[in-house]
């Protein structure tokens, strides 16, 4: 696993390259942003749990990846489900803007399901964000993991920015390229100590992120 960070050669940006980047009211005066509540842990995942297995941005190519990737979930003893239009086609997008909502919002609606797979990252997620809203959580609807890196890490941060956690890792296409150590680190440590991402932000723990290559 790489840390992600700069590296010898960067330019790294001054104080007023970053207060020429924030924002400001139509007079100029520096906007002061509204800071991001600290995030909410969803219940640690336990073999036996059912899984969703959903595709909310890139579409899905026939993969022996994607099969491994399911095939590690499962040997660990977590059951997966495959959400109805997984697979789905629309020119390179997995299915249409509204098919794949449909996706995002039947697994957080599913009480059943503790944590959302999500099949590859690519682009289209972003997409989903427009009049979007994320379904609340509640004590009968506790919130759920959602896993994923590259283009799902514009839903992790919209989810994020709401208070609740998730995972910046591996998806399905991915997971089996991931070395041992990674894996053991996002199937052993992961839920065994999600206690200590309690109360941390997105600017200290990136949506519970997991270092890793950036590979699709």
């Amino acid at each position: 696993m790489i840390p992600s960070g700069p590296v010898l050669g960067d330019s790294f940006p001054t104080l007023s390259d970053s207060l020429s980047d924030s924002p400001r009211d139509p007079l100029g005066e520096l906007v002061q942003e509204k800071p991001t509540p600290a995030c909410v842990v969803p219940p640690p995942l336990v073999p036996g749990d059912l899984l969703c297995v959903i595709s909310p941005s890139g579409g899905l190519q026939p993969s022996e990846k994607f099969e491994q990737g399911l095939n590690i979930w499962r040997e660990r003893g977590y059951r997966v489900h495959l959400c109805e239009g997984y697979n789905d086609r629309w020119g390179y997008l997995a299915g249409q803007d509204e098919r794949r909502r449909q996706q995002l919002t039947s697994a957080l609606n599913n009480p059943e399901y503790k944590a959302i797979l999500c099949s590859r990252g690519g682009y289209g997620g972003t997409r989903l964000l427009e009049d979007w809203t994320w379904p609340p959580a509640s004590e009968a609807q506790p919130p759920k993991w959602l896993i994923g890196f590259s283009d799902i890490t514009s839903l992790l941060w919209s989810q994020a920015r709401l208070g609740i956690s998730g995972v910046h890792g591996p998806v399905l296409t991915t997971l089996a390229d991931e070395p041992n150590k990674s894996q053991t680190r996002l199937f052993g440590e992961r839920w065994g100590s999600c206690s200590r991402y309690v109360g941390l932000r997105w600017g200290d723990l990136v949506a519970g992120s997991q270092s890793h290559r950036s590979r699709r």
